[in-house]
């Protein structure tokens, strides 16, 4: 997609999450926005996409691979954030990354899938 084509949709989009949204209400018995009360949760879910027929070589050049070659990647994070004192939550990430590799010139495909680094901690709070 061209530049120019995506300015419009951008210059509509971001004026009207300033109306369409609401701020994050507190009150003084809430931790605050920034973490769950006990006994709420938090769920979120990113997904993205990668591919690439070329790559940067260790001095910056970018540099193609074999002929008729491609890399993807794709990947799911599932975050889930736990109230569970009233300055403290349990966090859990857990990632699933699946890389292909594809060389046309040799009918070659491998593709390598599984769980990534897993997020597990504990966010306090600080302040109010």
């Amino acid at each position: 997609m061209r530049a120019r084509y995506a300015m419009g949709p951008l210059l509509v989009a971001f004026p009207a999450t300033l109306f369409l949204t609401s701020p994050a209400l507190t009150s003084p018995v809430s931790p605050g926005p920034w973490l769950p009360n006990p006994g709420e949760y938090y769920t979120e879910f990113r997904a993205g996409s990668f591919s690439a027929d070329t790559y940067h070589d260790p001095t910056g050049g970018r540099q193609s691979l074999a002929r008729d070659s491609v890399v993807a990647q794709r990947s799911l994070l599932s975050y889930v954030e736990l109230g569970w004192k009233k300055r403290l939550s349990f966090v859990l990430g857990v990632p699933l990354l699946s890389v292909t590799q594809r060389s046309h010139s040799v009918a070659l495909t491998q593709t390598d899938t599984g769980l990534s680094d897993l997020l597990l901690g504990l966010r306090f709070k600080i302040m109010e």
